[in-house]
Formats: structure tokens, C-alpha cells, sequence
């Protein structure tokens, strides 16, 4: 039997969300790592007794500061190997998987030719939006690049080869990042649409622009650092494999050119000067390389 392991990253989470992303996961996946990034102290303690509660099947693993996302994913994602685990079931802590998602995603899989089975690195499920489902319904496909932390299935065997997942670039990015080194290596991606998790936007408003309705992601200003800082850094590096010969070219030169999620911001968001401060320092970071936490004095 196939060991699986989720790894939960999370700090300050709403624990009634965290209770049933668990209890989601009770009857899919063999045992939950949850990595706190030194939530405040009362919620550390509401995260024992949701350990106590979920004794030997959640397990808490405790950081000292926030070291960001992937740092978080590695810890969890060592662990797990040590355990024994063939996949990990990457999760954020508000994400909550269907009842059947994994046995969906690996219903999927293990139907394929022996020979793509060996090719496929990652099994990614399709997400909630706001505007509906992040894919089209239909049948699964091996594909390039695609997914995100939000309920991937990774392969550990891969994890040798590929490397874990970057911790400089802290937040945002970190997923895109992982799954195009993932490509590179010659691993695919198996996208199921029919295995979904219900994912939680933020808080997202809607607004018209001309004849259309777009979605205004309202981040904080540390989400506009991190989303410029890490896309500049990796376009920049990477421009042959990000643009070049990736099949979705056209959206990185897209965005590139026409970066929709500022100009919404400008448009439409709260604490603009902030924001834009954040972008600008971002954005002179990407250039320069320099990686890691924010700085505090943005």
C-alpha cells in the first residue's frame, strides 16, 4: 500500500477551517503534518488540542519564525519521506479537499500506460474560484506545467532529481517555480478536473470595468512585494524556459506587458501608496537578486 502523507503549512490559521481540512483528509491520506510558522500563543495552544483531538493522525511541527512557505513544505515534505511516504499531498490550511479527491487523482493516474505513469511527476486536482472552476470539466491530461500548492500530489521519488521547493522566494511564486523545475527535469503534470478542492480567495471584490466584470484580489501590500519581487526574479532568470518554450508563453508576455493585477490595484484598491511602494521595491529586488523575507522598512 501506498503511503501518503498530507503537509499543512500554516500560521494563525481559522481553526474551524483547519478542523475540516483534517477531517477531509481522514479517510484519503495515511497521516497530516502541519507546520506552524509561530502562530501567536493562543492559537498555539488551540492547535495542540486539535492535535490531541486528531492523536497520531494530525502531527504538529513547531518553527520558531516564519521562514515562509516552502521552507514550511520542507520540513513537512522531509518528514514525510523519513515516514515513509511515496506521495505528499501539498495543502494550505483553509483549502479543503473533496471526500474523493485523492482517490480521484490516483484513480487517474494509476490508469495510465505504465510508461506515462513513470513520466508524471505531479497529480494536481482543479480548484475553486470565485468565478467558478479553475479548469474545464473533462477527462484527465498529462500536460507541460500546472497546478499549485492548494491539493498536488507529489511523487517523492522525483524529489532527488527536482530538488524541494526554493525558500528564498518565501511566499508567492513558490508553486509556479517548483512545478517548471519539475518540467524541466522531464516530469509531466496529470491535471484531473474531476478532483476538486474548495479553495478561499482572500477577500476579493467584484468591480465593472467597461463591459466586463473583474475580480480585485485586494492583497496586502507584503502580497504585492512578493508576487513582483519572485515574478521579476524568475522571468528574468528564466526567460528561455519561462517564456520562450513554455505552451503558455503568451500569458507570461501578457503579463509581462500588461500586468492586470496592479492595474486593477490602481484602479480599485484600498492603501495604493503602500502598495505601490511595495511593487517598486519588489520589482528593484527581481532585478538585483536579493531573495528571502521582505524587508521592514518598506
Amino acid at each position: 500500500m501506498e503511503k501518503i502523507f498530507a503537509v499543512i503549512t500554516s500560521m494563525n490559521p481559522d481553526l474551524s477551517l483547519l478542523e475540516k481540512v483534517i477531517n477531509s483528509c481522514q479517510k484519503q491520506v495515511d497521516e497530516i503534518i502541519i507546520v506552524d510558522n509561530n502562530s501567536h500563543q493562543e492559537t498555539k495552544i488551540a492547535l495542540r488540542a486539535i492535535e490531541k483531538k486528531f492523536l497520531g493522525f494530525a502531527n504538529l511541527i513547531w518553527k520558531s519564525e516564519d521562514n515562509g512557505l516552502a521552507a514550511s513544505l520542507n520540513s513537512g515534505a522531509q518528514i514525510a519521506i523519513e515516514r515513509g511516504a511515496i506521495w505528499i499531498l501539498t495543502l494550505d490550511d483553509d483549502s479543503i479537499p473533496a471526500n474523493d479527491m485523492v482517490a480521484v487523482m490516483l484513480k487517474s493516474y494509476k490508469s495510465l500506460p505504465k510508461k506515462d505513469q513513470e513520466r508524471v511527476g505531479l497529480i494536481t486536482p482543479n480548484l475553486t474560484t470565485p468565478k467558478g472552476l479553475g479548469y474545464p470539466d473533462g477527462a484527465p491530461k498529462v500536460c507541460g506545467v500546472g497546478g499549485t500548492t492548494a491539493g498536488q500530489m507529489v511523487k517523492t521519488s522525483i524529489l532527488p532529481r527536482v530538488g524541494f521547493w526554493n525558500e528564498g522566494l518565501f511566499i508567492d511564486g513558490v508553486d509556479g517555480e517548483f512545478c517548471c523545475r519539475v518540467w524541466q527535469h522531464g516530469f509531466k503534470t496529470l491535471l484531473v478536473p474531476k478532483a476538486v478542492i474548495y479553495t478561499r480567495p482572500g477577500h476579493p471584490t467584484m468591480k465593472k470595468i467597461f463591459w466586463k466584470t473583474a475580480m480585485v484580489p485586494n492583497y496586502a501590500p507584503y502580497r504585492y512585494y512578493y508576487m513582483v519581487r519572485n515574478f521579476t526574479y524568475l522571468h528574468i532568470r528564466n526567460f528561455r524556459s519561462y517564456v520562450l518554450h513554455n505552451n503558455y508563453w503568451f500569458r507570461a508576455l501578457r503579463t509581462l506587458i500588461f500586468p492586470r493585477p496592479l492595474i486593477k490595484m490602481m484602479l480599485f484598491e484600498d492603501n495604493r501608496r503602500k502598495k505601490l511602494r511595495a511593487v517598486r521595491r519588489g520589482f528593484w529586488d527581481g532585478i538585483h537578486g536579493r531573495l528571502g523575507r521582505m524587508p521592514e522598512n518598506i
